[in-house]
């Protein structure tokens, strides 16, 4: 930032802050701080600011004050919490009783929405939480933060902002605050009840019945709330829970549509597709990830696939390009599913299809390398090996199962395989 966004006039406090520079990255995709530190007022003073593209939480750890926002005035005292939108006009004095602060002002472009669902919950501007230890340590956390080197410090800031946020809403609960109806809170217990009973059959009326509320306003009013119908909203969870079932078990496909409710198999690989654009035995195909990077000037960090459970980390190195190695896979119930990746030099990387049905021995290959990042995901029932395409590779699996050299198998190049 170019500017002090908590500007009480100097000479009446002593503080330390920090205002922060977030990287392009941050500014656009993560919540991002943009000044922190704590101040001891020293005389009496006023601050006003307004149309400041920030949101502000302060605290007050001793002293008394008062707050002008949104046509309102706040008496501040030791314990209180402050949480505003600064784009809108506001003030904060200090009274005779010189007040101690611990602030930050912060931003995301999703943030505006996050503070109307605060607001809904019956989130105040002002607050009195039960222990402040929680606010003051992530104050803290934030401003070592900031002043650190830490070479992933905006995401660590996003992680330690996404938890103030938490407590914040967590801490002002006002349930009489609310603003909607008791229509709408027992539609809350609805989408609860279906998010943990999607695998169950589920009508329509019946679920009407069980909350007592008509099935044409329950309808209309989940719509209206969610975005969604009720049946799109099951399809939708059913789905999400599909996809990590295909991709990190052996389960048959059958079997994963009767575990989310969808027994019957030709209506779940219709929605399936539906949904995903391809059907659930395509989407068991080995895949290619583009790993996420982040830069700033100190370099660059990535990120890999998620929901993925590691329980081995293995790493290969290969002397000369031109390295053969595999085709490996292990048995029964010590199957494998593979997260492959390069982290130096290059390597043609193939998973070969040991499943029974119709893409048994098909083989499917790409290029990882240090350069492109790129990742495999091999599902279970997979031979894997690679060749190398450099000197001096360096390449890295990582398993969801252990080793067990009784289950383990190969093929080589001339075996005598029935492909």
């Amino acid at each position: 930032m170019d500017q002090e966004l908590f500007n009480p006039q100097s000479s009446s406090v002593s503080s330390s802050r920090i205002i922060y520079t977030p990287s392009t990255f941050a500014r656009t995709s993560l919540l991002h701080l943009q000044e922190v530190g704590s101040l001891q007022a020293v005389h009496p003073h006023v601050s006003q600011r307004e149309d400041l593209v920030s949101f502000l939480c302060f605290i007050v750890l001793s002293g008394k004050g008062e707050l002008s926002y949104e046509e309102q005035t706040y008496q501040l005292s030791e314990g209180d919490c402050v949480f505003i939108d600064c784009r809108k006009a506001y003030s904060h004095s200090t009274s005779n009783d010189l007040w101690s602060l611990q602030w930050c002002h912060f931003y995301a472009p999703s943030l505006p929405a996050v503070y109307e669902k605060y607001k809904e919950r019956g989130g105040r501007p002002v607050f009195h939480p039960d222990d402040l230890t929680p606010f003051t340590l992530l104050l803290t956390d934030l401003y070592n933060l900031a002043s650190s080197s830490d070479y992933i410090r905006d995401m660590r800031i996003n992680e330690k902002l996404g938890s103030l946020l938490t407590l914040l809403v967590e801490q002002s609960w006002h349930p009489e605050s609310v603003t909607v109806s008791r229509k709408r809170m027992e539609l809350a217990a609805v989408k609860e009840y279906l998010d943990e009973h999607f695998t169950e059959k589920i009508m329509l009326e019946e679920l009407a019945e069980k909350f007592f509320i008509n099935k044409f306003y329950l309808s209309k009013i989940f719509k209206e709330t969610y975005g969604t119908t009720v049946n799109n909203y099951l399809i939708s969870k059913r789905i999400t829970r599909a996809k990590q079932l295909l991709r990190f078990t052996d389960m048959t496909v059958d079997e994963i549509g009767a575990a989310v409710g969808m027994a019957d198999a030709n209506y779940f690989s219709r929605m399936f597709r539906k949904v995903e654009g391809i059907s659930p035995r395509e989407y068991r195909k080995p895949i290619i990830i583009e790993t996420r990077r982040f830069e700033d000037f100190r370099g660059w960090m990535s990120v890999s696939a998620e929901g993925f459970h590691v329980l081995q980390i293995n790493q290969g190195f290969s002397k000369k390009a031109g390295t053969l190695r595999g085709l490996h896979f292990q048995e029964g119930e010590y199957v494998q599913a593979k997260l492959v990746s390069c982290l130096h030099g290059s390597i043609f990387n193939v998973a070969v299809d040991l499943r029974p049905g119709e893409n048994y021995g098909h083989a499917y290959g790409e290029i990882l390398s240090f350069e492109n990042q790129k990742q495999m995901y091999i599902p279970r029932g997979f031979a894997h090996g690679y060749l190398t395409l450099e000197d001096d590779t360096l390449m890295q699996w990582c398993v969801d199962n252990d080793f067990c050299a009784a289950a383990a198998k190969a093929v080589r190049y001339d075996s005598e395989f029935n492909w």
